[in-house]
């Protein structure tokens, strides 16, 4: 009956059933004698899932308290200012300041818009054509943690259970991810 369990990635390489009885065993000891779980781990269905609280890590640092959009390295100035970022199918995102080429730009999951359309006549630098590919409930929260990938790398959204209705959003719909070029911040 241990009072803390320390854990690093307790499900990785284990099969299919193996994960789900490791998830159980330590969801029973939760529930049955209040044991807090420290857990390290790249399952991100299942954090979300179980979590009371996620802190997301980079380079040993705390970045964030949840999920967090981390842009590593090849920026590059722009001409019009700020800094540019190149996704692998050539479609660039766009920061309103450069903090040097070998940085980190951190963008919150609360910061994305998703719309079915491409958007006109909007304030945002930043329009992304992509897929979604995963859709996770946030335990507590009440709200769906939206991956979408575009150009290549995955942006997480959080949105109401609302918005993913009216959006009639699932795996594999094309959107638009929408962020304002202020709203990324650099960690590094």
């Amino acid at each position: 009956r241990p009072r803390v369990l320390l854990l690093d990635e307790p499900t990785a390489s284990v099969d299919v059933g193996s994960a789900a009885k490791i998830k159980a065993a330590l969801g029973e000891a939760r529930k049955n004698w209040g044991t807090t779980l420290v857990v390290v781990s790249h399952d991100f269905q299942w954090l979300y899932e179980v979590a009371d609280e996620v802190v997301s890590l980079f380079n040993g640092r705390i970045a964030s308290f949840g999920p967090e959009n981390l842009f590593a390295g090849s920026w590059k100035a722009s001409s019009a200012g700020g800094a540019e970022y190149l996704l692998e199918d050539g479609q660039r995102i766009k920061a309103s300041d450069f903090s040097g080429e070998e940085n980190v730009a951190s963008l919150s999951p609360d910061n994305i818009l998703l719309s079915e359309k491409e958007p006109s006549g909007l304030s945002v630098r930043n329009s992304l054509k992509g897929y979604v590919s995963q859709m996770l409930y946030e335990n507590g929260s009440g709200r769906v943690l939206v991956r979408v990938v575009v150009g290549g790398h995955a942006l997480t959204a959080r949105l109401t259970a609302e918005a993913v209705q009216e959006l009639a959003l699932h795996p594999g719909k094309n959107v638009w991810a929408l962020f304002k070029a202020s709203a990324l911040r650099w960690l590094a």
